[in-house]
């Protein structure tokens, strides 16, 4: 489910930074609420391959319900995609890309507009955002040209293999939908709760260490507060390049073996053993492929570090090496 709905939110905001060479909105654009009903098909790259959902999306006081065919629903809030699993939990996806401007994406991007021809018999304005550093296509949006709505989205991995699609089939602005419930966790954010490092020693009882490598043009934007099914605290230290994000995790890991001795143990990365002459606190690192990022696993003395981001494993390594090492209590 990682990343299905990207940027499939509402771009009304849009409008107002369009080229001069893109059609002006029209009264009738102008006059309308924002609401809308629509069918659309979202492609999503998985470790096994490409999956393909049929979805229907409700758009209303600006917010997005999007619903599977499998019957999962997600709500875009104009930042954040969110998933409502079933239990009643509520889990982050993906950013929403749907307001994306040039002064969201510089200085690592480049944003050029052009028609974009039509898309669910509505004419669009093509948005491509391109990698300064790499010269590859990061991500392209079809907006409706009078409305601003993300008509298509694709985005690409670092690599400029494509990573996802979503594309509306029809759209229907007559129609309001019933009203969306705001997502939002008692007391927190979706997307875990900002705080200083001293305020998240004093949550979780242990002191998160901040990598001191990043790739090239990623920024901080800050330490992040996240609660397990179980109550227990994990830190994020999240970094932003404008459009990609680097998430560095670290918890307690609470007995696992993860590198101690030799022997494998149970459960996903959990005790891989360690090298000859390999101290015992320090494990293997273990990556991942999850299809839209890269992921990188070590026990580091008495925490345990999760690299996740849409870059090289050899940079997700990097990352992860950079990481103080401290030995366990």
């Amino acid at each position: 489910m990682f990343i299905l709905g990207l940027g499939m939110g509402g771009g009304v905001a849009y409008l107002a930074r369009m080229s001069a060479e893109a059609e002006a909105p029209t009264a009738d654009a102008i006059q309308w609420d924002g609401s809308y009903t629509a069918r659309s098909v979202i492609t999503t790259t998985m470790p096994g391959g490409r999956v393909t959902h049929d979805a229907t999306i409700e758009a209303v006081g600006g917010l997005k319900r999007i619903e599977l065919e499998t019957g999962q629903v997600m709500v875009d809030t104009g930042e954040w995609v969110v998933a409502l699993n079933a239990d009643g939990r509520q889990e982050v996806l993906c950013p929403s890309y749907a307001d994306l401007t040039e002064d969201d994406v510089a200085p690592g991007y480049r944003v050029a507009y052009a028609d974009g021809g039509a898309v669910a018999d509505r004419p669009t304005q093509l948005m491509t955002v391109r990698d300064t550093r790499t010269d590859r296509v990061a991500l392209q949006l079809w907006h409706d040209a009078k409305t601003g709505v993300p008509l298509a989205r694709q985005s690409y991995l670092h690599d400029g293999q494509l990573a996802s699609r979503a594309e509306i089939l029809s759209i229907d602005y007559s129609t309001e939908p019933p009203p969306i419930d705001p997502v939002e966790l008692p007391g927190r954010s979706v997307a875990g709760e900002l705080m200083s490092t001293e305020e998240f020693a004093r949550r979780a009882s242990f002191t998160p260490l901040e990598p001191g490598y990043v790739p090239g043009g990623y920024r901080a934007e800050g330490l992040f507060c996240h609660d397990c099914d179980r109550g227990r605290a994990y830190a994020e230290f999240r970094y932003t390049d404008g459009l990609r994000i680097l998430s560095v995790y670290q918890r307690h890991p609470r007995g696992e073996q993860g590198g101690r001795g030799r022997g494998r143990g149970r459960g996903p990365g959990r005790g891989r053993g360690v090298g000859p002459g390999a101290e015992s606190h320090i494990g293997r690192i273990q990556t991942l492929d999850l299809g839209l990022a890269r992921a990188a696993r070590q026990r580091r003395g008495d925490l345990v570090v999760i690299v996740v981001g849409d870059l090289p494993v050899e940079e997700a390594e990097r990352v992860l090496r950079s990481v103080p090492q401290r030995e366990a209590d």
